[in-house]
């Protein structure tokens, strides 16, 4: 059974509807999350599935001993707009009533879950928790264009062929390049950036940072020092 209730959660009026464990847009959601820039043990936690008996449909735990189930559901905007799925932390988590987004990339990968808070009416990121590590650089793989009019395409490297990798960057007519991946973390409250870096070619050592949308999906690739280069995702 579906309840149903307002939340103002958009500046206009919106609906969360509840489901229950086996809805399919949940299936992914499982599994151990941790912070972009972990700082304690709340910021390592793990998903399940709530046992018989227990409230959920979702159980949120975390490396500081802390439990609590959370109810799952979406939040439809305005006017028949897009579904955003959500899980909302129960009255018996330390932080009740928040809802986190559940944000999928290009491949329908859950790639995010996106934290909100209220701030003066308007909807803010607060934190984001990614599953594991090799997901960070999810949906960097498809074609790009640049404002010169150049185009590019990034596939991860082939295993069976042992290509140098883990990502090929290949520059339309001119060239198959091996490019590494790493985070760079600067501290005192700033994000973690993302990037992949070329590791051979007239490029070697160029560094893009990987630029995501509100959507969590790849947006563009921006290239560290000298020009403003940027690579475009299509």
């Amino acid at each position: 059974m579906i309840k149903t209730f307002a939340l103002g959660i958009f500046t206009l009026l919106t609906t969360v509807s509840f489901a229950d464990g086996n809805d399919p847009n949940y299936k992914d959601i499982v599994g151990t999350w941790e912070t972009d820039v972990p700082k304690s043990d709340s910021d390592y936690a793990e998903i399940a599935e709530a046992k018989e008996g227990e409230a959920g449909p979702f159980v949120w735990s975390n490396r500081a001993g802390q439990r609590w189930p959370c109810s799952a559901g979406h939040i439809q905007a305005p006017n028949n707009g897009p579904k955003i799925y959500t899980i909302t932390f129960s009255e018996k988590s330390p932080s009740p009533g928040h809802v986190l987004h559940l944000l999928r990339g290009s491949d329908g990968k859950l790639v995010f879950l996106r934290e909100h808070t209220k701030d003066s009416g308007k909807e803010v990121q607060n934190w984001v928790m990614r599953r594991k590590p090799e997901d960070r650089h999810e949906g960097l793989a498809g074609s790009y264009k640049e404002k010169s009019g150049g185009e590019m395409k990034i596939r991860k490297a082939d295993d069976e062929k042992r290509e140098a990798g883990p990502w090929r960057f290949m520059l339309k007519g001119n060239g198959d390049w091996a490019c590494s991946q790493g985070m760079d973390n600067p501290g005192e409250g700033k994000p973690t950036v993302y990037f992949i870096e070329f590791a051979e070619g007239p490029f070697k050592g160029q560094r893009y940072n990987i630029v995501r949308g509100e959507d969590g999906k790849v947006k563009e690739l921006q290239l560290v020092g000298g020009s403003k280069a940027i690579w475009v995702k299509q």
